[in-house]
């Protein structure tokens, strides 16, 4: 999942941030290298797109998606709800 999670986070907001994804840190905060709200919301809507999941607007929190680490467990556990 990750490195699934790499591309399409380097699709949506690759291009707005100042450092390539790759050679962010998992625990780095992403908005400290440039995502804006308007990438954010790019993020979510991709991330539902590719995995099939739906992010309910009480999740949309900032530091849910401040970083790969909570984007990943985020997702993660999506996916795990949805496969019950």
């Amino acid at each position: 999942m990750n490195d699934k999670l790499l591309e399409i986070l380097d699709g949506t907001i690759g291009k707005q941030l100042t450092v390539n994804i790759a050679k962010i840190g998992e625990k780095d905060n992403l908005f400290d290298y440039g995502l804006d709200s308007i990438g954010f919301i790019n993020v979510v809507i991709e991330l539902e797109k590719q995995y099939d999941i739906f992010i309910d607007e009480d999740d949309l929190d900032l530091d849910t998606f401040n970083n790969i680490e909570h984007i990943r467990k985020y997702v993660q556990q999506k996916v795990d709800e949805k496969e019950l």
